[in-house]
């Protein structure tokens, strides 16, 4: 949430004559717009870049921020990559299904 200063009026008479007096600053929650949320509409174009360009996080946010200004931290950036599971490097059993489709193709020959 978001704090905002507003100056808040005493219900009192209307008096013409008397003098106006400044009314105190008192505290208001307001929400706002999440950076991150606005970011969603974006994660194809963020999985372009990431895995389809192989660009760092840290070149992802770069590029993101020059286009769109969101706002968001590199952790941030990092935390909504890891999120949606844009991953660059494959597990262990991944690689062994690799290693055996490619073995396969090898005595196809």
């Amino acid at each position: 949430m978001h704090m905002v200063l507003v100056r808040m009026q005493a219900p009192r008479p209307m008096d013409i004559d008397a003098p106006v007096e400044s009314a105190p600053l008192i505290p208001v929650k307001r929400n706002r717009a999440s950076p991150i949320a606005s970011m969603d509409e974006y994660k194809e174009e963020m999985k372009f870049y990431y895995v389809g360009l192989n660009y760092t996080a840290k070149e992802v946010r770069d590029t993101m921020e020059s286009h769109y200004n969101f706002g968001v931290s590199l952790m941030q950036y990092r935390e909504r990559l890891n999120e949606r599971e844009f991953k660059k490097r494959g597990t262990k059993e991944q690689w062994k299904t690799i290693a055996k489709s490619v073995a396969t193709r090898g005595n196809l020959k």
